[in-house]
Formats: structure tokens, sequence, C-alpha cells
């Protein structure tokens, strides 16, 4: 099993992250500046204890099952890290029918995993995988879903009713 890159030690002195570096030369003012070092991923609960990766994963998801509540739409689920062909998506949801079901993948787009050029070209090429499979993808910006979470869950339910 391999180490999460926030918790590997340094291959230098063996400190953990984020703690003074111990260096070859002793004590030194420096700290371990690891990828992401600052900041901390762990999976975050809903209500339901739905696993989500960030929080405008998890308000953008709380948003969609309020609407599909309020909307009394039991035909239709929202599910999270669901694994499609190669990719893991951020939400999938799925409307049952009589014939044959309907999905969508929902992407919730952080600045930190979505904005350098590399990575708006994974991006690209991820929504032309799911398109040459018939499978629509929606992609909401962190400040969309911060600044109007109704909103976006309002779109995703444009998407139900058609």
């Amino acid at each position: 099993m391999s180490v999460h890159p926030y918790e590997r030690h340094c291959p230098k002195c063996g400190a953990p992250s984020r703690t003074p570096c111990q260096g070859r030369r002793g004590d030194r003012k420096s700290f371990h500046r690891e990828r992401w070092a600052g900041q901390t991923f762990r999976p975050v609960a809903g209500d339901d204890d739905a696993a989500t990766e960030s929080p405008i994963e998890l308000k953008l998801l709380q948003a969609i099952r309020g609407w599909i509540e309020h909307n009394e739409l039991n035909r239709v689920t929202a599910r999270t890290q669901v694994r499609v062909g190669p990719y893991r998506t951020d939400i999938l949801l799925t409307e049952y029918g009589d014939v044959k079901n309907r999905q969508l993948v929902i992407e919730c787009d952080g600045r930190d995993w979505h904005s350098q050029e590399h990575q708006v070209d994974r991006d690209k090429r991820r929504d032309r995988w799911f398109a040459a499979r018939d499978i629509p993808v929606m992609r909401f910006s962190g400040s969309e879903i911060n600044r109007d979470a109704r909103g976006c869950a309002a779109q995703v339910g444009e998407w139900i009713r058609k």
C-alpha cells in the first residue's frame, strides 16, 4: 500500500511534513514544503455519509439532493466518487427510466486542481471520453458553487426535466 503524498516523510531527514527540517546540517529555520502540505484532504461526510473530496462537492451535492427532494423525484439518485470507465466522477446523477437509464457527470472544479493548462487539457480529454459514450458532463467552478449552490442545482434540474 502506497503512502499518500501528504503523509510522506522527508527523504533527507525523515521528519514528517509540516515540521521543521533537521537536514544534514542540524536544525534549520525552513519547514518541509511538500505538495499541498498546508491543506488537509480528508473525505467529508454528508448527512448520509456520502464521501466527497472537497467542501464544494459536499455543498453542491446537498443542494442537488435538496432540489431532488423538493421536486419529489424518486427516480433520480446522486452518488459521489463513482468510477465510470477509467475515471472517477465527483457526482454521478442517474435517472432510472422505464426503458433506459440516463446518467449525468457533475464535476466541481476548484482553482487548485483545474486552473493550469495541463489540468484543463486533462479535463477536456476526460469530457471527450464521456461525450463519446453519450454521457453529458456539467462542470461548476468552486466560486460558482460557493456563490450560488442552489442555482447550480437548478441547472442540474433542467437536465433532469428534459
